[in-house]
């Protein structure tokens, strides 16, 4: 059997594309998004995405919390806190619902807001129980936009913040 192997030179990479004559060059964005990373209007659809699974953790978040509250609990000395945690969760998903543009500033600290999020209901809650899993919600949200450095920065966070919170 034989194998025939081709070199690719620069030049010829720079042509390669895609099938479709209407999709663009793949270029480094600050946020990426794997399904729609080589259109034309990528960065921006990127953007949404990313605005709107920033309003998902936290309208998830303020379900979770508020659906805690309603739980048998031998211990209700928590629910004030929790419900506290609950109505900023959900003030923070609106937010990020209705603000169509917001600058890239805020949709960096969607992650590390989601991250503290965490390190709230983590602090508060009493049993800890599996509240600390919360800190994956933030951290598949970097993982899916983000780039490397950006999702090691918010990994590196996240564990300190986990560590502060248990600490407490």
């Amino acid at each position: 059997m034989h194998v025939a192997v081709r070199a690719v030179t620069d030049a010829q990479v720079a042509r390669l594309c895609a099938d479709d004559a209407g999709v663009g060059r793949s270029v480094p964005q600050p946020f990426t998004d794997p399904l729609s990373a080589v259109l034309p209007d990528g960065a921006a659809r990127a953007r949404s995405r990313l605005r709107m699974a920033g309003a998902l953790l936290f309208g998830s978040g303020a379900m979770t919390m508020a659906g805690v509250l309603f739980a048998p609990d031998p211990d209700a000395s928590d629910h004030p806190a929790l419900a506290a945690c609950a109505v900023v969760y959900a003030v923070f998903a609106a937010v990020l619902l209705l603000w169509r543009t917001p600058p890239r500033a805020v949709l960096h600290t969607i992650c590390p807001a989601g991250t503290l999020a965490a390190t709230a209901a983590v602090a508060f809650a009493q049993p800890i129980g599996l509240t600390p899993s919360f800190y994956l919600w933030p951290m598949l949200v970097a993982a899916y936009f983000l780039d490397r450095r950006e999702v090691a920065a918010n990994l590196a966070f996240a564990t300190a913040a986990c560590a502060v919170s248990l600490a407490l």
